[in-house]
């Protein structure tokens, strides 16, 4: 059960602004969500999870839109 509580300390540890600058931590909280056996992932929340997909596709779609402006370039 610590391992799921840390995994949602790192979640919460995230910015409410998620930017480049917090890919690491998304990318490293993944990692160790990743890392949890079944039934550990079943300790984490579901508001942790939800939390963490949505970090990641803020980053997704913030690093697509800046791809695209630089091709734009």
């Amino acid at each position: 059960m610590a391992k799921a509580e840390a995994i949602k300390a790192e979640v919460a540890a995230l910015s409410s602004e998620i930017s480049k600058t917090d890919a690491a931590k998304v990318t490293a909280a993944h990692s160790n969500f990743d890392a949890l056996t079944d039934l550990q992932e079943t300790w984490v929340e579901s508001e942790s999870v939800k939390a963490l997909t949505g970090a990641e596709n803020t980053i997704k779609t913030n690093q697509e839109k800046a791809d695209e402006a630089a091709r734009e370039i």
